[in-house]
């Protein structure tokens, strides 16, 4: 039951950050960023989000530690993904980002943790495709890996649809996560 209750940590920030930014006045999901989402009225709801995802994604990875009873080879990366995953969304919450207007070092930091988290998630992704090659996890996450590294610099390129592009990568680690967890636990 606790395994199925951190599993929706992923799934339940995609959906409340969509909710959210449905909500929150003078806020677009193409060019706004997950992130400032904590500026709007329903700021402490996304502080939550982030806190209670990062949360649950730490405790699947734990959960994964113990259950890895799969014949999947390289299962350990999926359970360094979720704990990376679960780490990065705390941390990013530690560090938040400013306004817009307001760019401060501790911005930088929320860059940079989003970054490499970002970076980590599309390696290990492809990790994970070439210890299990011609099965559909493998050609999934080589699309899914592909994505995640060429969506990284995409998001800085495409300004106007930043918070576009930060969805896609953000949901295609957050399926990745989720679908190996899946994998490892079955």
């Amino acid at each position: 039951m606790l395994f199925w209750i951190c599993l929706a940590g992923p799934l339940l920030f995609l959906a409340v950050s969509l909710l959210l930014g449905k909500l929150a006045p003078d806020y677009t999901h193409a060019a706004d960023e997950m992130s400032y989402l904590v500026y709007s009225p329903y700021g402490k709801w996304q502080t939550a989000n982030f806190l209670g995802c990062g949360i649950l994604t730490i405790g699947l990875a734990y959960l994964l530690i113990s259950s890895s009873s799969s014949s999947a080879q390289g299962i350990y990366l999926v359970q360094v993904g979720a704990w990376a995953l679960g780490s990065s969304l705390i941390l990013l919450r530690v560090f938040p980002t400013q306004k817009k207007s307001h760019k401060t070092y501790i911005s930088q930091i929320h860059k940079v943790i989003f970054v490499l988290s970002v970076l980590i998630q599309g390696i290990l992704q492809l990790l994970f495709a070439s210890k299990n090659p011609h099965t559909t996890i493998a050609y999934y996450l080589l699309v899914s890996g592909t994505i995640t590294l060429i969506g990284l610099p995409a998001m800085f390129i495409w300004k106007n649809r930043r918070g576009l592009a930060q969805r896609v990568l953000v949901g295609a680690i957050m399926l990745w996560v989720t679908t190996g967890a899946l994998l490892i636990h079955r």
